[in-house]
């Protein structure tokens, strides 16, 4: 009786590891970006209760960082294992190949991806929330991945291409945590 409880509890925490690192990274990211915030005197006004937590398929943007020069809506979504692959096809589609496991325990060894899951998002609407703008500020749209992946493409007719931090994807600005805080730190200089 004792090793079944045990194997549950195993299994149980097994399963529940990569929830528990989107909620370590995105509390972790709260925290500074509402510090950058204060510290750069920025207006942060989220859009809804739990505005951390938000996720891919949710049609309306997260939260509003209003800098110097410009108005950010940001729409969250995560990586459950940072090696996963996502290729971002078009506006609306993105493919998730999930981490399985390396053959050997070595770097040179090529890793095993699961087949790929298709996620077909709604078109968000950054402006949900949207505090007045009578300062005539610019209104940039945010896809934030928090946690990231260590690969994010973008398709296009000749390949794949990276995804860095502020390139333009589909319309709206990528950026990982750590870029999205660079970037309105460099607004207050």
């Amino acid at each position: 009786m004792k090793f079944v409880l045990y194997a549950l509890i195993t299994i149980i925490l097994l399963f529940s590891i990569p929830w528990f690192r989107i909620l370590s990274k995105r509390i972790f990211l709260a925290e500074r970006l509402i510090k950058s915030c204060k510290k750069h005197e920025f207006n942060l006004k989220p859009t809804h209760f739990g505005w951390m937590f938000g996720s891919i398929k949710g049609g309306k943007s997260d939260f509003f960082v209003e800098t110097n020069d410009f108005i950010y809506s940001v729409k969250l979504f995560a990586s459950k294992n940072k090696l996963d692959r996502w290729i971002f096809y078009d506006n609306h589609r993105c493919e998730i190949y999930p981490y399985l496991y390396r053959a050997f325990a070595s770097y040179s060894s090529l890793p095993f991806y699961a087949k790929p899951k298709t996620i077909v998002f709604p078109t968000y609407d950054f402006n949900f929330g949207f505090p007045h703008n009578n300062t005539g500020k610019n209104l940039v749209s945010v896809l934030l991945l928090c946690p990231a992946s260590l690969h994010v493409t973008i398709a296009n007719g000749k390949g794949t291409v990276d995804a860095a931090n502020g390139c333009n994807l589909f319309g709206n600005i990528f950026y990982t945590g750590d870029g999205f805080l660079k970037q309105i730190t460099r607004q207050s200089m």
